[in-house]
């Protein structure tokens, strides 16, 4: 028997649950629309910094830090996102993104033109998107005291993944396959929200008591659903960096790297961010970019996936000022979709060699854990079973091909790999006892074929072996066969109420 590994196939059957969608979602875009909710709160009262920073660093004082988060400058905001869904999505466990905004952490926005065609896209491949506000602000000409910036933006994006798993019901999403992903500063806050930890180790010095700004807190300050836990899954950087590559570990996940090699802005190596600006009194901390997290994958062993470009600049996902490039919403799908979503393959067993004269075969999915199962035939007929792991075929004896193939779905309606089978139909097989002892009629791996006789084997024993053997057909069992060759130093014994039937 020969097994096959292909890309999904495509078999749109209208009157069933499963189809075109389930085979192809988060790969294509499977839905034509999407829904788009405005302004969704998720947290409130954060504190904020109330000064306008760029203004503040050109007037000359960028070495005074002003007060920031200190009691007598504190403003509050509220952060709202942005909900993406597909239209006309049934499922009740979809996988979020929380998608972040770039802008140097003092602009942007999350109705910014790209952020909503990545949320677009993503949405009409079968995701649920959250395109979040988060909190801008960031004193430029301090290194210790910039770092806060980042972290507010990380305690902001577990604040947003915490709100999205207590309305997990509500929203219809899965609470664990929530990620994350951004451009630029919005990178950043995806980056380290998967990998920097909530400790002091980690804890960047800069968000405890500073000068006059206060201790920031730990990474779910400000959540309004602390018991929730606001680090994503899994997820993807576009021109993004990290602070230290130490916060990643060994049995971290890796996540999608998208950056370019000449990139002004944010360096792929060990840099500083606005390198071009540095004469104009900017003292950020250096980062650590794409290349050097790479780096820190290959030591740990962790997959991950790179796409380094040569000419895309910072704006790596964006084609222009009204597009993105054609490569970018495929990867990420893929990326999430193959190591987040897809189940791994199933192999299943039943009847790989049929019998012209009896051509109804049973098949069984090995694991039958799966939402769904979708089985695909060439050469013959599903009479029952599409859908479940056990599916009954009518195979056509005339067909000149006859081909079986599964593919699983997961609950999250995402299909795996397809594995396919030829079934060999014909007149006869011949099997034959392969064994040098004794046995039992219906121990299958002491045949040659690896499986007891059908009802068309012409079966033999093997007349080279001078032992004296037998074969024992078990009580009650009704053995039907074409032939039999049965040497002078073999016995079949057919126990009490058995049958052995020869049908040429």
């Amino acid at each position: 028997m020969h097994f096959r590994f292909f890309a999904l196939l495509v078999v749109f059957l209208p009157s069933l649950l499963w189809g075109q969608n389930d085979l192809l979602r988060y790969k294509e875009e499977v839905f034509p629309s999407f829904t788009k909710t405005t302004n969704v709160l998720y947290s409130s009262n954060d504190p904020v910094p109330r000064y306008n920073i760029l203004l503040y660093w050109f007037s000359g004082n960028k070495y005074k830090i002003v007060d920031d988060e200190a009691p007598s400058n504190l403003t509050t905001t509220s952060l709202r996102y942005n909900l993406y869904q597909p239209a006309g999505d049934t499922i009740q466990k979809r996988p979020a993104i929380v998608l972040c905004f770039g802008g140097g952490f003092v602009a942007g926005e999350k109705e910014y033109w790209s952020m909503n065609l990545l949320a677009e896209g993503l949405a009409k491949r079968g995701f649920v998107v959250a395109a979040i506000d988060y909190r801008l602000g960031m004193f430029i000409s301090d290194s210790i005291y910039s770092a806060r910036a980042v972290y507010r933006g990380v305690q902001d994006s577990y604040a947003a993944i915490s709100h999205l798993r207590a309305n997990a019901t509500n929203l219809r999403i899965d609470p664990d396959r929530v990620f994350i992903g951004g451009h630029s500063a919005g990178a950043f806050i995806a980056i380290h929200n998967l990998y920097m930890d909530d400790d002091p180790t980690e804890r960047p010095l800069g968000t405890y008591t500073y000068d006059d700004a206060l201790n920031q807190g730990g990474l779910l300050a400000t959540s309004e659903h602390p018991g929730f836990n606001g680090r994503a899954n899994g997820g993807f950087a576009l021109a993004g960096a990290i602070g230290n590559p130490s916060y990643i570990n060994s049995g971290d996940i890796g996540i999608a790297l998208f950056h370019s090699t000449d990139d002004p802005t944010v360096n792929i190596g060990y840099e500083v961010p606005f390198k071009e600006y540095e004469n104009f009194g900017l003292e950020l901390p250096k980062t650590h970019g794409s290349d050097l997290i790479e780096d820190r994958f290959q030591s740990l062993n962790i997959p991950y996936q790179y796409d380094r470009y040569t000419n895309r600049g910072h704006d790596v996902h964006e084609n222009g000022t009204t597009a993105l490039h054609a490569d970018i919403l495929p990867k990420i799908s893929s990326w999430l979709m193959v190591n987040h979503l897809k189940p791994t393959t199933i192999p299943f067993e039943g009847g790989f060699e049929v019998c012209s004269s009896s051509p109804t075969a049973f098949y069984q999915a090995q694991n039958s854990g799966m939402y769904s199962h979708h089985w695909s035939v060439i050469g013959g007929t599903i009479i029952s079973g599409q859908g479940s792991p056990l599916v009954e075929i009518n195979w056509d004896t005339l067909a000149t091909n006859h081909s079986l193939s599964y593919t699983p779905i997961t609950y999250n309606h995402a299909a795996g790999d397809s594995l396919a089978l030829d079934i060999n139909v014909a007149n006869s097989f011949s099997n034959t006892w392969a064994s040098m002892t004794s046995g039992s009629w219906d121990e299958a791996g002491r045949w040659s074929k690896g499986r007891i006789p059908l009802g068309c084997d012409e079966v033999s024993f093997d007349a080279n072996i001078t032992i004296p053997q037998s074969v024992t057909i078990g009580e009650n069992q009704q053995v039907v066969i074409k032939s039999l060759s049965l040497p002078e130093n073999y016995e079949v014994i057919i126990s009490s109420g058995a049958t052995l039937q020869l049908k040429p």
